[in-house]
């Protein structure tokens, strides 16, 4: 069995992962699973990044040796609050790009799996903080994509030998940037994040693992007082919230734990989705009033995917509750390399039999269309105590 969760596209948003390892998927359905549902397709194509990723690496490597012993200078503007981070990668465009699916009418829309922008665009976000190229962003629409510095630019360039990868310019060369007249199709931007996005979805909370808490059952965590928006806490935040809170349910015990699985629905099974199931946790606690699904899936899958998850009921509205509780942080493209753990309270019951009824009601054995089921083949057992 895979762990895992969200890709569907749909709604103006592509949620495949901008990764060094990323697949591109051919799959498509007017189904709505997550990113995991395609963990092991048999559509799956590797990507063709590597030569770029490779001077992306040396470029990394020549700028720790650069720096090294350095510390930043609090009289840079931006030596704070960018670079050293997550590194993401974009797509340079020219003014006059059109794609059917990307940009229909010349206009590239927004979240698209690897961000693209416009050259334009590109080079008038570009700010000079002492040598260094800042773009604040947001980039192609993603609310997590800012305060970027800017790292290097590839381009591909074809030859009689085929197709290879050109560097453009990086930051440690010390040049100045490339006119817009010399950057052609196929260019490519890599960015680094500010550092914290290393270890957490916001400055100070370390950890890549995340709780929601919807409306409904936010009274129940603060003393009957109903709140205006939903909840989540990420990292540390998690235990240093709940500590505040007090309380029942902030300082419950868990008295069951149950493992459960499920397929994703897809229009066309293949032999291997017939054989991978998404599996999980439900945690039963000793207040009885709600339980817990704890679940391991893509880094940012279900917030690269406007917060659809299949353990909310509003999970086709737009926008969501989760969607809506989630810092910007969060809202990045999914990355397929990596994992991160997620809890969601669910407003059931405790019991495992609750919790059945939810499973089979978006199944083929519920009444709902088929456009609308989350799990095939639903199963769930009690774990020893």
């Amino acid at each position: 069995m895979e762990g895992g969760a969200p890709p569907a596209g749909g709604d103006g948003m592509e949620p495949r992962g901008d990764m060094s390892r990323r697949r591109t998927w051919s799959r498509s359905t007017s189904l709505h699973p997550p990113p995991e549902s395609m963990l092991r397709g048999c559509d799956a194509k590797e990507g063709d990044d590597g030569d770029e990723d490779e001077l992306d690496e040396e470029e990394s490597l020549e700028a720790g040796s650069q720096n090294s012993g350095k510390s930043p200078n609090p009289a840079d503007p931006g030596s704070a609050n960018t670079g050293a981070g997550a590194k993401w990668h974009a797509k340079i465009m020219l003014d006059n790009f059109t794609h059917t699916k990307d940009a229909p009418g010349g206009k590239i829309k927004a979240c698209r799996g690897m961000p693209m922008i416009n050259v334009s665009e590109f080079l008038a976000g570009l700010e000079n903080a002492n040598g260094r190229w800042l773009f604040r962003g947001p980039l192609n629409g993603w609310a997590g994509l800012v305060n970027l510095e800017l790292k290097s630019l590839t381009k591909k360039v074809s030859s009689l030998g085929g197709i290879s990868v050109k560097r453009m310019w990086n930051a440690c060369s010390g040049n100045a940037l490339p006119d817009k007249s010399v950057f052609g199709k196929s260019v490519r931007a890599t960015f680094e994040a500010p550092a914290w996005t290393q270890s957490g979805y916001v400055d100070g909370s370390k950890g890549f693992m995340w709780w929601f808490t919807p409306v409904s059952l936010q009274g129940l965590l603060h003393e009957g007082k109903k709140l205006a928006k939903p909840g989540i806490l990420c990292g540390e935040q998690s235990i240093t919230e709940m500590e505040k809170v007090g309380g029942s349910c902030a300082e419950a015990r868990a008295v069951w734990c149950h493992a459960f699985a499920h397929r994703y629905p897809v229009e066309k099974e293949t032999l291997s989705d017939r054989q991978t199931y998404h599996t999980g946790v439900l945690v039963e606690w000793d207040h009885g009033r709600f339980m817990t699904v704890v679940e391991l899936a893509y880094l940012y899958g279900c917030s690269g995917y406007k917060g659809r998850s299949n353990w909310c009921e509003d999970k086709l509205k737009t926008p969501t509750e989760l969607f809506q509780a989630m810092p910007d942080g969060m809202k990045v493209p999914y990355d397929t390399s990596r994992a991160e753990i997620r809890a969601y309270d669910v407003p059931l019951n405790c019991s495992r039999e609750k919790f059945e009824e939810y499973l089979a009601r978006y199944s083929p054995s519920g009444q709902c269309p088929a456009s609308e089921q989350r799990f095939w083949d639903p199963k769930s057992m009690r774990l020893p105590p």
